[in-house]
């Protein structure tokens, strides 16, 4: 019995022109790659944050990692996806993750509007993580105009949905720690 299963992997793996080595090889490049290579801040506490009263009174103690994973979970089930919106639109967040692109959103003669694509801690790293977009006003010049990809940052802004696609993004954001380079 054994020696057929033995036989049929075999057969299989020569059926799609790879090797059994090749295969080992290719694994193991892919789990390399989506491994977690950046450090992350550790999630902030409602004190790190610097919150006002309203922004407190508004507050969704709901972490970055448990968010993506509810949102990830309730994917293809439009009641799912709709109960994790409810819980959280419109909510000030304080959440860490990792800049994986920067764009200028809103450009400005003294302020201007950037746009950090952020991921999970859970997703740093990884070869294609899932990124939410962080909307910062920022004067020009000021470091968050300067964010590269891989920088961790620690935010807090409101996080709303969009009315069609019901993709999530953070609104009036700021940066309230960003990793030395």
């Amino acid at each position: 019995m054994e020696r057929a299963v033995e036989r049929a992997n075999s057969l299989r793996w020569r059926s799609v022109g790879v090797s059994r080595g090749t295969s080992i090889v290719l694994a193991s490049l892919l789990l390399l790659s989506c491994g977690r290579t950046t450090e992350v801040f550790p999630p902030p506490t409602v004190e790190d944050l610097g919150l006002s009263e309203q922004e407190r009174a508004a507050y969704s103690p709901m972490g970055f990692d448990k968010f993506s994973e509810a949102l990830e979970i309730a994917a293809d089930d439009k009641e799912a996806v709709e109960m994790v919106i409810k819980r959280v639109q419109h909510k000030t967040i304080g959440w860490s993750g990792v800049v994986e692109s920067t764009r200028i959103v809103k450009p400005g003669d003294e302020t201007s509007e950037y746009s950090l694509n952020v991921s999970p801690p859970r997703e740093a790293g990884a070869f294609f993580p899932k990124t939410y977009p962080v909307l910062i006003t920022a004067p020009n010049g000021d470091p968050v105009s300067k964010i590269e990809k891989g920088t961790p940052v620690v935010f807090v802004g409101r996080l709303e949905f969009d009315g069609f696609s019901r993709e999530p993004w953070v609104m009036d954001a700021r940066v309230i720690e960003v990793a030395a380079q």
